[in-house]
C-alpha cells in the first residue's frame, strides 16, 4: 500500500537548484530508488515604469505605458504581468520576456495613476506605481507682440518687447532680435502660461 512521506529541513533551503533523493527496501529487502530536481528562489523580482514619466505628459496623444522587468532566479511568470491605469486592468499590451508596453489610446486629461505588478516563477510579487498628468494639446500656442509695433521707428539704444503668449500646456518663452538671444522677463496671468 503507498505511503506517505514528509521530510522537513532543519536549517532553511537556500535560493538556487537542490536535488532531493529518496532510498527505501521494503521488509522483503527489495531497493528502490527516486530523485527529483527542484530550485529555491525567494528573491522578489524587479518592475519600472519607464513611460509616462512621472509629473506632466504633454502632447496630442497619450503616452504608451511600457514597463521592463526582470528576475535573477526562476525567471518572470509573463502570464502575471498585469498593468493597471487607474485601478483598471489594461488591454492590448504587447509583452516579452523583460519588458510591456500598453497602449494608453483614449487617455482623459487629467490625473492618473498607473501600477504595473508581476511575479516570477516561484510566485514571489513584486509591483511598481507612479501617478502623472496628462494634458492633450492640439493647438498651437496664441502670441501678440503689442510693442514694438510693426513698421515702428525709435531712438532708444535698447527696446522693450511687450507681448502676450497662452497655451493650455504651458509655453518655453525665448525672445530673438536681430538673431541674438535676448533676456526675457515672463509675466503670467491666470489662463496663460
Amino acid at each position: 500500500a503507498p505511503s506517505g512521506l514528509t521530510w522537513t529541513p532543519v536549517d532553511p533551503i537556500v535560493d538556487g537548484p537542490h536535488t532531493v533523493e529518496v532510498a527505501v527496501r521494503d521488509l522483503a529487502g527489495n531497493p528502490a530508488q527516486a530523485s527529483a530536481a527542484f530550485s529555491n528562489d525567494t528573491v522578489v523580482p524587479t518592475v519600472a515604469i519607464t513611460s509616462p514619466n512621472s509629473g506632466r505628459n504633454i502632447g496630442a496623444t497619450a503616452p504608451n505605458v511600457e514597463i521592463t522587468y526582470a528576475d535573477l532566479g526562476s525567471g518572470i511568470d509573463l502570464a502575471t504581468v498585469r498593468v493597471l491605469l487607474d485601478g483598471t486592468a489594461t488591454s492590448g499590451c504587447t509583452v516579452s520576456a523583460n519588458a510591456a508596453s500598453c497602449p494608453a489610446a483614449g487617455l482623459a486629461t487629467g490625473a492618473h495613476r498607473l501600477a504595473a505588478e508581476v511575479r516570477d516563477r516561484a510566485g514571489n510579487p513584486t509591483s511598481a506605481g507612479v501617478g502623472f498628468e496628462f494634458i492633450r494639446d492640439l493647438a498651437a500656442p496664441t502670441i501678440a507682440i503689442e510693442s514694438p509695433s510693426d513698421g515702428a521707428i525709435g531712438n532708444a539704444a535698447a527696446v522693450l518687447v511687450v507681448g502676450t503668449v497662452a497655451d493650455d500646456s504651458g509655453v518655453e518663452i525665448g525672445v530673438r532680435v536681430n538673431d541674438q538671444p535676448a533676456a526675457v522677463t515672463a509675466k503670467m496671468a491666470s489662463g496663460t502660461r
